[in-house]
């Protein structure tokens, strides 16, 4: 199964991607029939606007926030538009790109290491003129041609009464000075259950309403107003930044599973509003055509992406060419490629040693993969996979661990607890975690 990595948008070459694959689908019609359809990307900053509906006394309906399909509906939202990203580059193994805001905090010149406000990706803090304040002048997405010489502007086409103007804007700290740090995602991971009556912005306590932002008020809702400006109205999404934010966003839900596999199911089965509970339909994915539920979308691993923090690999999972595993400690990770093309196991600090690497020296291209039997293969890049019952794997690997016999065995990248002297391993690990069959280094 092929495994899509996000990574962090600050490893060399993610923005890149990221910021090429937007600009592409600006410039694509969403109905190629239809010369007066909207773009690609500006139908996705209607289906955020349109999460809005106003009822008859006058309150407001979100299909989107306030409540427990928060993370499921922006879930749907990310993969959409992963798939368009991997679609707009040729790229079938891109993965969204998330932005850790938690490390970035007030640092000279700006902070660091994750800040991707740079004139060369996102552009920065708007102007501080009078006359267009908070318009955004430098960067990939400047309405004004670009310092490159490319004459493409970025519009904002759908806009509410809160955008008067169609230019991009920000004004960095003019409602909040600092975003969420470590501390503020430590006590949104630690908060259970997910969420509890009335499941709404009232709701006192769980990780829902805690990591959306309103108790207290922080988190993503914080990031919106640290940012400002285009990403305050529900037009937000016209800040290409709203996706690398709401990627981060849908990690902490992943990360939060993880850690409370005791109590990590959604809540509420019933009681919500309509399109909040478990079991419904989340608009605008109800109709005949496509029909998605909260419960469709818990597992993020089997909707074939993961993060480039989770340190394992389960069955049937795959490692391409370029991607990593890094252990839960980040200190050490496995990387399969490079010009040798071999599975290397290292330190991440100081001289980066290599501690272990597979005897597939100048190899073609393959990919890393984690049977159902146990038994960890590459196999050629081209190889079509599992045959059928009388052979279920391809008979040639180029590397393998030699070690089926072990259904349901998983990998993992460790850091060996004290008085091992924190050395790294790659470990098969048999069902459940507790019993391993297979290491390296010997």
């Amino acid at each position: 199964m092929k495994v899509v990595m996000r990574p962090n948008q600050n490893a060399p070459g993610n923005l890149d991607s990221f910021v090429q694959g937007v600009l592409n689908f600006k410039a694509t019609k969403s109905d190629p029939r239809d010369p007066n359809s909207p773009s690609v990307y500006d139908a996705f900053v209607t289906a955020h606007l349109g999460t809005v509906h106003i009822q008859p006394d006058g309150r407001d309906f979100n299909d989107a926030h306030n409540g427990p399909a928060f993370f499921p509906w922006h879930r749907v939202f990310l993969l959409a538009l992963e798939e368009w990203l991997q679609f707009a580059t040729g790229n079938p193994l891109l993965g969204l790109p998330y932005w850790d805001w938690s490390v970035d905090q007030s640092q000279a010149p700006y902070p660091q290491p994750s800040w991707p406000f740079t004139d060369y990706y996102l552009g920065g803090d708007g102007s501080s003129d009078p006359r267009v304040l908070g318009k955004v002048t430098d960067g990939q997405f400047a309405y004004d041609a670009r310092k490159d010489g490319d004459p493409k502007k970025w519009v904002l086409n759908v806009r509410t009464g809160e955008e008067p103007t169609p230019w991009l804007k920000r004004q960095f700290k003019a409602a909040h000075l600092s975003l969420p740090t470590p501390a503020d995602v430590q006590a949104a991971l630690s908060a259970t259950p997910f969420d509890v009556d009335p499941y709404d912005s009232s709701s006192t306590s769980g990780f829902r309403n805690r990591a959306e932002g309103f108790i207290p008020f922080g988190m993503h809702n914080l990031v919106h107003v640290y940012v400002s400006g285009s990403m305050v109205p529900m037009t937000s999404p016209n800040d290409p930044v709203f996706f690398l934010h709401h990627c981060f966003v849908d990690k902490l839900w992943a990360d939060w599973q993880r850690l409370h596999l005791d109590q990590a199911r959604y809540l509420p089965t019933q009681g919500a509003r309509q399109g909040h509970n478990l079991g419904d339909y989340m608009s605008p994915w109800n109709t005949q055509q496509q029909k998605i539920r909260p419960v469709d979308v818990l597992d993020h691993r089997k909707l074939g992406y993961r993060y480039d923090t989770e340190d394992y690999l389960l069955p049937g999972e795959e490692l391409y060419i370029g991607q990593w595993i890094w252990s839960a400690d980040k200190k050490h990770y496995i990387l399969y490629g490079d010009q040798e093309r071999v599975l290397w196991l290292a330190q991440t600090s100081g001289d980066r040693k290599t501690l272990w690497q597979s005897d597939t020296t100048n190899q073609p291209p393959g990919r890393l993969y984690m049977r159902e039997d146990g038994n960890l293969v590459i196999y050629h890049i081209d190889a079509p996979g599992p045959q059928g019952k009388g052979n279920p794997y391809e008979p040639n690997p180029i590397w393998q661990s030699n070690t089926p016999g072990h259904p349901g065995g998983f990998l993992r990248v460790v850091t060996s607890p004290p008085p091992n002297d924190d050395k790294g391993f790659l470990v098969l690990y048999e069902p459940g975690g507790r019993n391993y069959y297979w290491y390296r280094p010997d």
